[in-house]
């Protein structure tokens, strides 16, 4: 067992890789790939299924916790105290029921970390033998403290040679580790669909008739106090004025010239805010136009260029609910330019604020939201206006 976590520890760390996937899981097409993902069976502290790879040692102890979970009533877990001389990743792995071969496969899990050292979940493609990893993809890797959030892997095509496919729910290092409701799906092509679904909340508030909702192509959010933090497949972005600043990137489909010319058409970005903290004064909200391409896994240090000045401004409205940001003058622009659109960052206007009680800020919807946030992602309206689109918040999304 030595050497199976010694490697798994050598691979794991800092390796993030592709984007997220944006298409639906079609659970009803799917095969049920992995087993016991939050842990729920099992004898004592001991999950069915699952096996411990580990490197014994004084200090360690991984286990089923029964008094911590996401949902339901038990999760993995790790705790570690000790010290090795050498990198060791613990972990709790399982094999896969199948290999789908030639399928697109993508992991998801919920983590909480406590003073941890490194902590991800990840899944590995074995040639036969367990000779020659061909394929592997993880989660973000979380380090120190983190309440319960749900994550996804990129993308990993199974390659056609591939003998065993291996998931680990991993504590490299110290700390403490819970995993829940970890799972494995087989995804569609890489393809972005051309319309989404406008919610009949978020139509309401348009100020007009919807004639499209185009689905956000990537989105991340990008923080001053964290500034290799570069985890843009996560089910959260916000903005918010603390510390130096909080900020979103968005891009969307590409839009014609001749579309975004068209004078009885309005291009409206709605997000959907599920905590909006308010305490005044909060300034105003910019919308920057991004000048370069970026990858979703973009961070503070490695953000694209941006205009200093602002396409639009938008006043801070306090509520939880959709929240409207006209950029149909940028839309315009870009079109008339002919210049390349690479989407847009929402920043405060200050972000001066270092005070935990006197921050303002959105937390959003991100297009990886699943379940209760599904039909709350962020989409781009295109509008055929009747009056200007408002930016009152409309009522939350039923949970």
């Amino acid at each position: 067992m030595r050497r199976a976590a010694t490697t798994a520890g050598l691979i794991l760390i800092g390796l993030l890789t592709g984007f997220w996937p944006r298409a639906a899981w079609a659970a009803e097409n799917q095969a049920i790939l992995l087993l016991n993902g939050g842990a729920e069976k099992g004898k004592g502290e001991l999950p069915s299924v699952w096996f411990a790879a580990r490197v014994p040692a004084k200090g360690l102890r991984m286990f089923r916790a029964t008094d911590q979970a996401k949902t339901g009533k038990a999760s993995l877990a790790i705790f570690n105290e000790h010290q090795y001389k050498e990198t060791v990743a613990n972990n709790w792995a399982q094999r896969l029921q199948q290999v789908p071969a030639g399928k697109t496969l993508i992991l998801s899990a919920y983590i909480r970390t406590e003073n941890a050292d490194s902590v991800n979940v990840c899944l590995q493609c074995w040639s036969l033998g367990g000779k020659e990893m061909l394929a592997f993809t993880s989660t973000p890797v979380f380090r120190g403290d983190q309440e319960w959030i749900l994550v996804r892997s990129g993308r990993v095509t199974v390659p056609a040679k591939t003998a065993f496919i291996i998931v680990r729910a991993v504590l490299a290092g110290k700390g403490k580790a819970w995993f829940d409701d970890i799972s494995v799906a087989v995804q569609g092509p890489a393809t972005q669909p051309e319309e989404a679904i406008a919610p009949e909340d978020l139509a309401k508030l348009a100020g007009g008739r919807i004639v499209k909702a185009l689905p956000i192509t990537k989105d991340c959010m990008v923080l001053a106090y964290l500034p290799s933090w570069a985890h843009g497949n996560v089910d959260n972005i916000a903005v918010a004025n603390n510390d130096g600043g909080v900020r979103t990137l968005l891009a969307w489909p590409e839009i014609t010239p001749q579309e975004a010319s068209r004078a009885d058409r309005r291009f409206v970005l709605a997000l959907y805010s599920r905590k909006t903290t308010l305490r005044e004064p909060a300034g105003t909200i910019g919308a920057h136009e991004l000048l370069a391409d970026w990858p979703e896994l973009t961070s503070w240090k490695t953000k694209p260029r941006f205009a200093t000045k602002p396409a639009a401004t938008f006043k801070f409205v306090p509520g939880e609910g959709w929240k409207l940001f006209d950029v149909t003058d940028l839309v315009r622009a870009q079109a008339g330019d002919r210049r390349k659109a690479c989407g847009v960052m929402l920043r405060f206007d200050r972000e001066d604020v270092v005070s935990a009680m006197k921050w303002s800020g959105y937390a959003f919807v991100s297009r990886e939201g699943i379940g209760q946030w599904l039909n709350s992602r962020p989409v781009l309206l295109v509008i055929e206006p009747s009056k200007k689109p408002t930016t009152e918040p409309a009522p939350k999304t039923s949970e």
